[in-house]
């Protein structure tokens, strides 16, 4: 299992890399792991990203 996190997080790591822009690549996985409610608040844990709330 450890095997298979490392290489998704390389394979992340990788394309954050060769990027020609600035980017934060996260694996699906990695997300899934987050004990957040949904994806939104799981992209919230990026840095440079906040989330807007209105309502409840």
């Amino acid at each position: 299992m450890v095997t298979a996190q490392a290489l998704g997080q390389a394979a992340a790591i990788n394309r954050q890399l060769s990027s020609n822009t600035i980017t934060n690549v996260v694996s699906s996985d990695k997300i899934m792991e987050l004990p957040n409610a949904n994806a939104a608040e799981s992209v919230g844990r990026l840095p440079g990203i906040s989330i807007k709330r209105s309502g409840g």
